[in-house]
C-alpha cells in the first residue's frame, strides 16, 4: 500500500523537521504511486487517480469523478495484456495498417484486396473477419509445360494426382511437398481433375496421416473410344484438419497411358492439370 495516512503539509505549528518530511514523503508516494492500494484512498478530489490492485494478478486504473471511482483500463500484470473498460471508439475514423501478414502479437491489419482483417497472435496470422467467399487462402495446381500431357492413369485404381506448384498462399498456410500438403489450420478444400479415356472416373481428398478419405468427387465418364474421346473433371470439396498431411487421388476405370490424366494443349503456355483451392475456416 502506497497510500499517505495524512494528505500534504501540516497547516498548523510548530511542527518538528521529521513530521514535515514524513508528511511531505508520504504525499510524494502517493502521487506517485497513484495510491496503489487494494483500497481506495480516503484523501480524494475531482481527478484524483487510484492504482487498484485488490484482484491478484491485476492493476486497475481508476479515477474519481466526483461521485464515483470510474475504471479507465485494467493491466494482467503477467502478460502486460492492456483491457479498456469501454472499449468504444469515439474518433470518427479509425485507419489500421495495410497487409495480411502480421508479425507481432495483437499486430492488426486489414487488407482491402482480400476484404479482410488480420492479427498476429506471434506464432501465426489469423484471419477473423472477411470475405470467406472470395479468393482462396491457398491454391495449388499440377503445372506442366507446354505440350506435356498430364500424365498416365491406372486401371481400376486410385492414383496419387501431381501438386507441384503452389499459386496463391499470402499467408503461408499450407506447406506442399511431393504431391502432399499440409495445412497449418482448418480449412476447407475445393479441388478437380481431368481424365481421358477413362470411361467413369471420381477423385478424392486422402488423410495421408490417419489413412482414410476426407472428401470425394462427383463421378465423372469420358469414353475409352477414339470417337469419344472427351476430357472430363471430376470435382468435389472436404474439410482438412489443422497438422494433418493430404493428397488428391483419382480413380479411373481403365488405364491409358501419357495422357489418361490430362490432353496437353501445346499452345506455347503453361498446362494446368489438377487444382486444390484452399480457404480458412
Amino acid at each position: 500500500m502506497v497510500q499517505p495516512a495524512n494528505w500534504g503539509v501540516p497547516q498548523t505549528g510548530p511542527q518538528t523537521p521529521n513530521t514535515m518530511a514524513s508528511r511531505m514523503q508520504g504525499s510524494l508516494d502517493g502521487v506517485l504511486s497513484e495510491n496503489s492500494a487494494a483500497g481506495a484512498p480516503a484523501y480524494k478530489l475531482l481527478g484524483t487517480r487510484w492504482a487498484d490492485i485488490s484482484v491478484s494478478g491485476q492493476l486497475s486504473a481508476k479515477q474519481w469523478d466526483g461521485g464515483a471511482w470510474r475504471t479507465i483500463y485494467s493491466i494482467d500484470t503477467a502478460t502486460g495484456l492492456i483491457s479498456y473498460a469501454s472499449p468504444i471508439i469515439t474518433t470518427p475514423t479509425l485507419t489500421l495498417k495495410d497487409g495480411s501478414t502480421p508479425v507481432a502479437a495483437r499486430d492488426l491489419r486489414a487488407d482491402v484486396s482480400l476484404l479482410s482483417m488480420f492479427m498476429g497472435d506471434g506464432a501465426q496470422t489469423i484471419r477473423f473477419f472477411g470475405n470467406a467467399a472470395g479468393a482462396p487462402d491457398c491454391v495449388l495446381e499440377d503445372q506442366k509445360s507446354s505440350g506435356s500431357a498430364g500424365g498416365s492413369s491406372p486401371s481400376a485404381s486410385f492414383a496419387t494426382r501431381a501438386l507441384n506448384t503452389r499459386v496463391r498462399d499470402p499467408l503461408n498456410l499450407v506447406a506442399l511437398s511431393a504431391n502432399v500438403f499440409t495445412p497449418s489450420v482448418a480449412m476447407w478444400c475445393e479441388f478437380e481433375a481431368p481424365a481421358v479415356y477413362a470411361n467413369s472416373h471420381k477423385t478424392r481428398i486422402y488423410n495421408v496421416t490417419d489413412g482414410v478419405a476426407v472428401g470425394y468427387g462427383e463421378t465423372a465418364y469420358c469414353s475409352t473410344t477414339t470417337n469419344g474421346a472427351v476430357m472430363t473433371f471430376s470435382r468435389g470439396g472436404a474439410p482438412l484438419t489443422a497438422g494433418k498431411q493430404y493428397r488428391l487421388e483419382h480413380y479411373t476405370s481403365s488405364a491409358f497411358s501419357t495422357s489418361g490424366f490430362g490432353v496437353a494443349a501445346a499452345i506455347g503456355v503453361t498446362e494446368i492439370y489438377s487444382r486444390v483451392a484452399m480457404w480458412r475456416i
